[in-house]
């Protein structure tokens, strides 16, 4: 038996087709934001099957978005965050 030291991480289930993308334009649309564009890229490249490109009416808005995604993605899988600050 392992000791909870050596214990692996506990696996998050894995999301369901399109669960994410929901989440995603539905945490957009909570924090209000502006010109949600969702772009497919299914068959087209292997690293994402949709790209959502989103703006907001200040930094301030577009900073508390992205911090808003990444709580919520957080939840379901690992991510890494680039260029929070600018």
């Amino acid at each position: 038996m392992l000791s909870p030291r050596t214990r692996a991480p506990a696996r998050r289930p894995a999301a369901q087709p399109g669960e994410l993308l929901a989440l995603v334009l539905k945490t957009l649309d909570d924090g209000k934001a502006e010109d949600v564009v969702t772009i497919e890229l299914a068959g087209k490249t292997t690293i994402a099957d949709q790209m959502v490109i989103a703006s907001g009416r200040s930094t301030r808005q577009v900073l508390a978005l992205a911090e808003h995604l990444e709580e919520a993605l957080s939840r379901r899988m690992w991510i890494a965050v680039e260029g929070k600050p600018q």
